[in-house]
């Protein structure tokens, strides 16, 4: 699944091709990618409307689109292609199409099918539920320590869990939770409640690093991301850890291993992780 630097590259693609355009016509091709409005009425309510602006909160992609807002979740791999004058059956994955004023057509592809789309009011965007419980995302240079150190010390679950849970904060994924980890020399089978303020601080100063690095990399380019058509993330060639197993540590040339935490594969060097 596409983590905070993948989904930040994205929103940066979608900027640069529609910003500013207008939605002339569009097509729900999946009517389960829509899932709190009937799509008809989606349809009729962002046809010939203005794409004001293009954010992200945490992993979910939001369309300012005049009145309301389109809150896009990519989930495993879904992903956003613009072409000028592109035609409706493209790609073989849409699920959704939408033509702009400006000439471009976008397109929302899904292979699997499990990315979403909901539209809520511009007041509204609480009403989404993944949104209104959201952490502040990792590397926001505001993010409160101390309320993050409550929220880990608080659980008995393994750090490596803990950084995956969205509602402590937001953006890390399997990945970057390995990753930052690492960088922290902090074991990923650690449980929260043993963790003191100064570990905490120094998850989050790694995190910001990290995080920030990926996304100035275009993000981690693993199984079948792509920021837009052609274009994937160079991120890869920073990884320490995930997806190394069996091979030498980059610092201590240990061997980093593999295990299974909460179903998750968790890759780490059990020499330089030993906080």
């Amino acid at each position: 699944m596409p983590e905070l630097p993948e989904v930040e590259n994205v929103v940066k693609s979608i900027l640069k091709n529609i910003k500013g355009s207008k939605i002339i016509k569009m097509y729900i091709l999946w009517s389960k990618l829509i899932r709190n409005i009937d799509k008809e009425e989606f349809i009729k309510i962002v046809t010939n409307k203005n794409i004001n602006n293009v954010w992200r909160k945490g992993k979910y992609i939001i369309f300012d689109i005049e009145t309301h807002r389109l809150v896009c979740h990519l989930r495993m791999e879904g992903k956003w292609f613009f072409l000028k004058n592109g035609k409706i059956d493209e790609y073989k994955h849409s699920t959704a199409v939408f033509i702009f004023d400006n000439g471009c057509t976008g397109y929302f592809v899904d292979t699997r099918k499990f990315g979403t789309f909901d539209l809520v009011k511009k007041d509204d965007l609480k009403l989404i539920a993944g949104i209104a419980k959201l952490g502040t995302d990792a590397n926001d240079i505001n993010i409160n320590e101390k309320e993050v150190f409550v929220k880990i010390s608080k659980t008995s679950r393994p750090i490596k869990t803990v950084l995956l849970d969205q509602t402590v904060i937001a953006g890390i994924g399997n990945i970057y939770a390995d990753e930052i980890l690492f960088k922290s020399n902090i074991h990923p089978l650690k449980k929260g409640k043993s963790f003191s303020q100064e570990l905490v601080t120094r998850i989050i100063k790694n995190s910001k690093v990290i995080l920030d690095l990926a996304i100035s990399y275009g993000g981690s380019t693993v199984k079948t991301f792509e920021i837009s058509h052609g274009n994937s993330g160079n991120f890869a060639q920073f990884l320490n850890v995930y997806q190394r197993q069996n091979k030498p540590c980059t610092v201590c040339e240990g061997v980093i291993k593999r295990i299974v935490i909460s179903g998750r594969g968790t890759h780490f060097c059990e020499s330089c992780q030993h906080y």
